[in-house]
């Protein structure tokens, strides 16, 4: 894949490892990139569409997730709020980076090794969570004394049992600064930009292809060599998450739903989800509605 590189900015880690943020996130463009800094989210409000390395999925509120060094992602708000809220902490690598002999910090490193592929806990909750937010200008000791609170709660099996890799085990991505690979980003952005705002009608290869001045054939083997799946199924995989996250947040009928999401027919969209997250959608959407009442009685 061919994100960009983040740079960011030195007055946020200037004199400091760690750097902590109550964020807006608002609906936006694409803005797939990455950053050597490792990045914890935690999402408070809101929902939409987020891509990690080479995994497509939905986020919504109690969603934690961590990003490795150099790790590319993306969030997309959607719904009808028109923005998400979110805890962000920041740390720059050379906080663990000589480490990483200490016995103390064996757990904080298993966990950043698995964030190289980036790592989801749904339904997540912290006692230092809460802490830094409330408390989010803190001093610098104390909210590093935090991250490690924070850290050793994610090591406790009960987590540990609910963490998720994102991305493949295949997965690799090599930072650049080539200019044929920013030229490459922008036109990747532009595709997940039309995806994003067209999923829910049909869309012609040669539509997609005439807004990247490639052929249909060009444009299919380009897509398919720099994010390793055809663009249909990407296309696809995309509407499916969307679908998903409809019926976390909305009281819409499947029936809707799948007209919403692009697909043609009710019957496509079964045999297109099935696929994809190996059940129908009436047993995931009941089973999405159980959980949720089970953790509103708790």
């Amino acid at each position: 894949m061919l994100p960009f590189l983040e740079v960011i900015p030195s007055t946020k880690l200037a004199n400091a490892s760690v750097y902590v943020e109550y964020q807006h996130l608002p609906k936006k463009p694409a803005y797939w990139h990455y950053h050597p800094e490792l990045e914890i989210i935690y999402i408070i409000e809101g929902s939409g569409i987020r891509q990690v390395g080479d995994n497509l999925g939905d986020f919504k509120p109690g969603d934690f997730f961590i990003f490795g060094n150099n790790l590319p992602h993306d969030l997309h708000v959607e719904g009808s709020i028109d923005h998400a809220k979110l805890l962000l902490i920041q740390i720059k690598p050379e906080l663990l980076a000589s480490n990483y002999q200490f016995e103390e910090l064996e757990e904080v490193i298993k966990t950043i090794n698995l964030a190289d592929r980036g790592i989801l806990i749904e339904g997540f909750y912290s006692d230092a969570i809460s802490y830094f937010l409330r408390e989010l200008n803190m001093p610098p000791l104390q909210k590093l004394l935090t991250l490690l609170e924070l850290f050793k709660d994610i090591s406790q099996p009960h987590w540990q049992a609910r963490t998720t890799q994102l991305s493949s085990i295949n997965y690799k991505h090599k930072p650049s600064d080539n200019k044929s690979d920013m030229k490459a980003h922008d036109r990747l952005n532009t595709v997940i930009q039309f995806i994003q705002e067209n999923y829910h009608q049909q869309i012609f290869l040669k539509d997609i292809a005439d807004k990247t001045f490639m052929s249909p054939n060009a444009f299919s083997r380009w897509f398919k060599q720099t994010m390793n799946i055809g663009f249909l199924e990407h296309l696809n995989k995309y509407r499916i998450e969307e679908s998903c996250r409809q019926m976390i947040s909305t009281s819409k009928p499947l029936s809707i739903i799948s007209q919403d999401c692009g697909f043609e027919s009710h019957s496509s969209f079964n045999r297109c989800f099935t696929k994809y997250k190996g059940t129908s959608p009436g047993k995931y959407k009941t089973q999405v509605t159980n959980k949720l009442t089970k953790n509103e009685l708790h």
